[in-house]
């Protein structure tokens, strides 16, 4: 019996230290994505100080990465299928190994619009803890802000040679008076002092939720990218800003329409995430043409999927996507990705959430369930 009290009342002690351990709501103040443009301004090429709300901001240190990122390592004797060789302009042309962006929220976004801890730090065992790093190369945490990720994230995805962004998601249509203000002052940031902002703080690239009109990309964003780009160019090898497939470069929405002369400025200095029906075949072999001939890796077009389960309408994607030199995009959803959201699928106890959504990613980029 004593030993029975002895071990229930250890068990509370563990259960009140787990409570405690819990980063709570509150405790750091996340960035506004719209504002990344002051905030860089502010920062001043490191000497300023940043203000989030009108206040002195305390927390920048939970969003500096402190592992420089690094290139995936490769080595093709080791792979599965060896004959999956690296794309080279000159010396591979016919490569056919695909990337991989994985552009989904993290852990516990609410629909309000706040970050919560997202990919902070958090001593719970509800926690997303993501494992499957060696099979993608970009990390799009579509919850963080514009220009944003948290360090501790960065610094595991630099160790395994992964890009990691946010996403300035800008509504649909009309970007709202918000993000036309942030985007309009875009064009008038110094590239190479945004650049060192970037890479100060562990960030490889901008992604943008590009499905807005009005706004030409061409006169507000693109010049600011071929900035950053050239400041990146010596100091961070997997930099790689992330563009959605609506927006073109004059400002108007044109879905599904693959990679070609409307995208032109945008496809120079950013990979393009397409919307889920790209399955054309003449458009997708259009694509990866019109990328050789700007002298652009075809690979840094991804065929956008939906982990919802919204795809491609006809066709077996899959299969058709094996013939093309696109690499893959998944997408989903607006707060949460689906393996977390289905995380309490084999049980709601702590240890059973974590297991199962650890082998739900497990088999799904192992492709264990065929």
């Amino acid at each position: 019996m004593k030993a029975t009290l002895l071990f229930l009342a250890g068990f509370s002690i563990i259960a009140f230290n787990a409570q405690a351990d819990r980063l709570q709501e509150g405790y750091v103040t996340w960035p506004s994505s719209i504002d990344l443009p002051s905030y860089v301004q502010q920062w001043n090429g490191g000497t300023g100080k940043l203000t989030v709300g009108g206040e002195t901001w305390e927390d920048e240190n939970f969003f500096v990465s402190r592992v420089k990122p690094k290139a995936r390592f490769y080595n093709t004797a080791s792979q599965v299928y060896p004959s999956m060789t690296q794309y080279d302009a000159a010396s591979n042309p016919n490569g056919t190994d695909k990337r991989y962006l994985w552009w989904v929220p993290i852990g516990d976004c609410p629909g309000d619009g706040s970050y919560h801890t997202n990919a902070l730090p958090n001593g719970v065992y509800d926690g997303e803890v993501f494992s499957m790093w060696s099979y993608m190369d970009h990390y799009g945490n579509w919850t963080s802000p514009w220009g944003w990720s948290p360090g501790a994230f960065a610094d595991v995805a630099h160790k395994n040679g992964v890009a990691v962004s946010g996403v300035a998601s800008v509504p649909y249509a009309s970007a709202g008076d918000g993000w036309t203000e942030a985007i309009s002052s875009f064009k008038d940031i110094d590239g190479a002092a945004l650049g060192k902002f970037l890479y100060y703080h562990g960030v490889d690239g901008l992604g943008y939720n590009s499905e807005w009109i009005g706004l030409a990309p061409s006169t507000y964003i693109t010049p600011v990218h071929d900035q950053i780009a050239a400041y990146m160019a010596d100091r961070n090898p997997i930099y790689e800003n992330v563009w959605y497939g609506g927006t073109n470069d004059n400002g108007s929405i044109t879905f599904d329409t693959g990679v070609q002369v409307n995208y032109a400025n945008i496809f120079r200095n950013a990979s393009m995430f397409l919307n889920y029906n790209w399955n054309n075949p003449s458009i997708m072999q259009n694509s990866v043409a019109y990328a050789k001939q700007q002298n652009r890796n075809p690979f840094f077009i991804y065929a956008g999927m939906n982990q919802q389960g919204g795809h491609p309408t006809t066709g077996d994607n899959y299969p058709l996507l094996a013939g093309y030199q696109y690499s893959i995009g998944v997408w989903g959803a607006h707060n949460y990705n689906m393996f977390w959201q289905g995380r309490t699928g084999g049980g709601a106890a702590l240890s059973t959430v974590q297991r199962y959504y650890l082998n739900t990613c497990e088999q799904w980029f192992t492709n264990g369930k065929r």
